[in-house]
């Protein structure tokens, strides 16, 4: 059994995709177990509880990729990677998504948008939707852990 973990830095994705992404991963001949989330501190202890919290995992931010792959050869492993990497990247430009940095760039980009749809870990959620707010959209928050006040 081989264990891969790679730890993506501030390559923040939806969960929906990424448990999608995981389960595609997982059908793949040669593949045990295969985990895209999130290094949030619920995911983590997760993964922790799992076995497979590594270093470079336990040391991730909520903001970063986790990937992880429990295979039956390196090879099996090294696909599975690829194909995690190839899935998320087709996922986006298949969106035709521009990634932003900034609500100020998204807004410079499309000044007509009138919503926000704010997808980020749950302690960074309530500063970004007053953001937007005070920029006069619409928010439509689909995050975890953050109160109605």
């Amino acid at each position: 059994m081989i264990k891969r973990v790679q730890v993506k830095s501030h390559d923040y994705h939806d969960s929906v995709r990424l448990m999608q992404v995981s389960e595609m991963i997982r059908r793949e001949e040669g593949i045990q177990e295969a985990i895209l989330m999130m290094a949030t501190a619920n995911n983590k202890k997760l993964l922790d509880v799992a076995g497979l919290l590594v270093d470079d995992a336990r040391e991730a931010g909520a903001d970063d990729l986790v990937i992880v792959v429990v295979a039956a050869s390196g090879e099996a492993a090294e696909r599975a990677m690829a194909m995690a990497e190839r899935l998320l990247t087709e996922a986006a430009v298949a969106a035709g998504r521009v990634t932003h940095r900034s609500l100020e760039s998204a807004l410079a980009s499309l000044p007509q948008a009138n919503l926000a749809l704010i997808s980020v870990p749950g302690e960074f959620a309530a500063s970004e939707a007053r953001r937007a707010l005070e920029h006069g959209l619409h928010v439509m928050l689909f995050s975890d852990n953050v109160s109605v006040e």
